[in-house]
């Protein structure tokens, strides 16, 4: 099946403003990309702006988190171990979606209607570890307050490392060399969670 003008256009615009960022991207070689005119761009959108927004709706959307397969691979008895595959799964998922992923994080602040594009923020992730950590507190497994005050770190530092990685090394794609050297990293944090807990 063909894909449409809009869709050759909402692809181009999505790989560009990941790679360039939206200042860096003209409408030029968004079109150039697409294969259509700028013309066409802008009677199909207003203006680069709603075009960007537009590719951060669309794709956004898509972009889901499975919690399911996260937590039946939890054992609720090993913190380090559980809270590894957390940590993997958010970066599989980030990689996974890479793209739409780096236009939010690298943008956020500056659009403010990006902020209403929140799940990509991953509230249901904080949400998510935030009632695991309560789950291991209740098992007697962590203190009553190392839920509220790791929570909070460890999402912090998962969204650290792509965005770092992604944003300034442009990496696109987790590679078993990348996902050695952030499991390595997440060996000496979980080290320190333990002491914490």
């Amino acid at each position: 099946m063909r894909r449409s003008l809009q869709d050759q256009i909402e692809e181009a615009a999505l790989l560009l403003f990941s790679r360039q960022g939206f200042n860096e991207t003209s409408t030029f070689e968004i079109a150039k990309a697409a294969n259509v005119s700028e013309a066409t761009i802008f009677r199909m959108f207003k203006t680069k702006h709603d075009l960007y927004i537009n590719v951060l709706d669309k794709y956004g959307r898509k972009a889901e988190l499975s919690y399911n397969s996260i937590f039946h691979r939890l054992s609720f008895d090993d913190l380090e171990s559980d809270l590894k595959v957390i940590v993997e799964s958010f970066y599989h998922f980030y990689f996974e979606n890479i793209h739409i992923t780096r236009i939010y994080i690298s943008n956020a602040i500056q659009f403010s209607e990006i902020t209403g594009f929140n799940y990509l923020a991953y509230p249901q992730l904080r949400e998510f570890l935030e009632g695991y950590l309560k789950e291991m507190s209740i098992r007697g497994k962590v203190s009553e307050e190392f839920p509220s005050r790791i929570s909070n770190l460890v999402m912090s530092l998962m969204v650290k490392d792509v965005a770092f990685l992604t944003t300034f090394s442009k990496l696109e794609a987790l590679d078993d060399k990348t996902l050695s050297l952030l499991r390595e990293k997440w060996q000496k944090r979980l080290v320190l969670l333990s002491l914490m807990r």
